[in-house]
């Protein structure tokens, strides 16, 4: 007898397979690997077409595809904002942010973000305040110029600053103090929007005022009001007398004035007033006749001694006035006649002529005194000559 043996095989395979969690349900030969499957090995028994047992071995590498949630809280003055290999720039909004990637095992793996972005909040306040109201703080700060002012807060529930910005406008408060200079005659005189009447007088005035910021304005004017300066001329002249391009040949009943305007040391309107006194220029003519025996003969202050001729004799005087005085003298000397030497005796009748004689040449010398007007000082002569007859 042959016996033909048949000897079939028996199998113990080793397979490896790689998935992405991904794929499952994933199916194996007749075997589907349900979600959830993990990497591991999987062995599974099986009997040929001959019967014979057969081991088949699987290792099975499951790899995870990621689907991962993140959340991320900023400021937007933290933007731009890097996260991971992504750029946020400036702008971004809050929102769901999506990222697909493949893992080194070539698996799909997503990332959503969710990103805040929390404003930073700026507040700018446009202020005025006065001068008068310096030191001026804001926020613990102290602002005296006008300017920009920065201050930042935490808010406490975002984290994120808070932005204060300050325009701060300083507007003057005024305080001036003027001078001004005016005459009397300017009055009324008219400064800035008020008016001085006329008895207005030199003195501070304060006026009170609100600039258009409504700040207080203080302006002092120091009001100088000067006078029109008044003045006199005193003169006194012989025979005439020019002033201020006026020739006056008499004593004027009122006296003259003349205004020079703008001659004062102030600048104001000078007034002179003149008061003139003209005296003028005196020539007399006196006659005299006395005898011989008379001598010597005292005339007015002059003595004319013994010997003295008959002739004319000119006196030259200053009056009180200040005047030229000529007096012309015609002094007539009688000769007496002698018959025999007897004493010379002046008779009554002869006496009182002389008398009455000098009393009118004294009345002459007052009438020369009357015509320059000033009585009872006498003038002084210069000299006396004597003219040939």
């Amino acid at each position: 007898m042959t016996l033909s043996l048949v000897v079939n095989p028996t199998y113990d395979q080793q397979e490896a397979a790689t998935i992405c969690d991904s794929e499952l349900p994933y199916t194996w030969r007749d075997t589907v690997f349900q979600p959830g499957t993990e990497t591991g090995s999987f062995v599974f028994h099986r009997e040929t077409v001959h019967g014979c047992d057969s081991t088949v071995m699987l290792s099975l590498v499951v790899n995870p595809t990621y689907e991962q949630q993140e959340a991320a809280t900023i400021c937007d003055s933290e933007l731009p904002y890097t996260w991971r290999d992504t750029v946020f720039q400036p702008g971004t909004a809050t929102g769901s942010f999506v990222f697909h990637r493949e893992t080194v095992h070539g698996c799909d793996s997503t990332v959503t973000l969710a990103l805040t972005v929390n404003k930073v909040f700026q507040s700018i306040f446009d202020t005025v305040i006065c001068a008068n109201d310096i030191p001026f703080f804001w926020h613990n700060h102290q602002c005296d110029t006008t300017g920009v002012y920065y201050d930042s807060l935490v808010n406490p529930i975002t984290l994120c600053d808070s932005i204060y910005v300050l325009s701060l406008t300083v507007s003057p408060s005024y305080n001036q103090y003027e001078t001004q200079g005016i005459c009397q005659s300017d009055l009324p005189y008219q400064w800035r929007d008020t008016l001085f009447l006329e008895g207005t007088e030199t003195g501070d005035y304060v006026f009170h005022d609100t600039t258009a910021f409504g700040c207080d304005s203080i302006v002092t004017l120091h009001l100088m009001v000067s006078e029109i300066a008044f003045g006199d001329t005193l003169a006194t002249a012989c025979d005439s007398f020019v002033w201020r391009g006026v020739t006056y040949f008499e004593t004027p009943i009122e006296n003259p004035t003349d205004t020079l305007y703008g001659g004062s040391t102030s600048g104001c309107d000078s007034v002179t007033v003149l008061q003139l006194t003209i005296s003028h220029s005196v020539s007399a003519v006196d006659t005299v006749t006395i005898c011989e025996g008379e001598l010597p003969y005292s005339y007015y202050d002059t003595l004319f001694e013994v010997g003295t001729l008959s002739g004319d004799y000119v006196f030259h005087n200053t009056a009180a006035c200040g005047c030229d005085s000529v007096t012309t003298l015609h002094l007539q000397v009688n000769l007496n006649v002698h018959t025999t030497q007897v004493p010379f005796i002046i008779s009554p009748r002869r006496q009182r002529m002389r008398q009455h004689r000098d009393k009118e040449a004294d009345h002459r010398a007052e009438h020369l005194h009357h015509h320059c007007g000033h009585r009872g000082a006498e003038p002084a002569p210069l000299y006396a000559e004597r003219q040939a007859v």
